[in-house]
């Protein structure tokens, strides 16, 4: 529990000492000091010496990694699927981002986006600890499966998290678009200092997350905000993806 507070006071409030993490937290200096020496060992964290002048012999400052260590996102979408590479800060390496034509079928999908991942991986030589997948679809939190995806049917009824990590030997998790955007509005964007709101998504659908309390609002199999397939002109209506007007 004390690891997972240094941790999250210092991706909150940025690059920090050893001693600004004791008074943000509240916690005892020997216990930060012990939680963060199990960050840096696991790659979670990275120190260097600070640059400013001050009194007495300066303290280390402790960060997020950017360059040692990154974390891979996939987003798969109907027309086009993107991969690209993080440091753990949030820092996009845009300069790594592959963008490519989605396949016809799923297992082209898995196979492609398995391969791009590995030799992304090979070519940087820094240890990836984890994959993230979007999808525009109902995502059963359960157990990764895709209910349904209106415009890419090809992974209805699929686990691509499951299916990629046996391929790359990577951790991969599977978070339904609307719930993904929630979450980084939530740790980089305007929700960070907000307790509830709801984030809207109008782009190859239509999709809202939702934070209350703080928290993010899950529901059964993970399905709370979804707003779309709601039948707004039941006569002569457009088709939806679904079947339903």
């Amino acid at each position: 529990m004390n690891v997972r507070k240094v941790l999250e006071v210092i991706q909150s409030q940025g690059t920090l000492t050893r001693a600004d993490v004791m008074r943000c937290s509240g916690i005892s200096a020997p216990t930060v000091s012990k939680a963060v020496s199990a960050l840096l060992d696991a790659g979670l964290l990275e120190e260097r010496e600070t640059a400013e002048f001050s009194v007495g012999r300066p303290g280390k400052l402790l960060q997020l990694p950017r360059f040692s260590a990154q974390v891979i996102g996939v987003v798969l979408e109907w027309d086009y699927c993107s991969i690209v590479a993080s440091g753990l800060d949030g820092h996009l390496h845009e300069d790594k981002l592959d963008r490519f034509k989605t396949p016809q079928t799923y297992s082209e999908l898995i196979e492609i986006i398995s391969g791009k991942i590995l030799n992304l991986v090979e070519k940087e030589e820094i240890p990836a600890l984890g994959v993230g997948i979007t999808v525009p679809g109902l995502v059963n939190s359960n157990d990764g499966r895709i209910f349904l995806a209106s415009n890419l049917h090809i992974v209805d009824g699929q686990a691509p998290a499951v299916d990629i990590a046996s391929r790359t030997d990577l951790e991969c998790v599977l978070v339904q678009k609307s719930t993904s955007l929630c979450l980084s509005e939530k740790t980089y964007g305007a929700g960070q200092s907000v307790e509830d709101f709801i984030n809207l998504d109008v782009t190859s659908g239509f999709g809202m997350g939702v934070f209350t309390g703080g928290q993010l609002l899950d529901g059964q199999h993970g399905l709370a905000g979804e707003i779309a397939h709601i039948t707004v002109e039941p006569e002569g209506g457009r088709m939806c993806g679904c079947g339903n007007p």
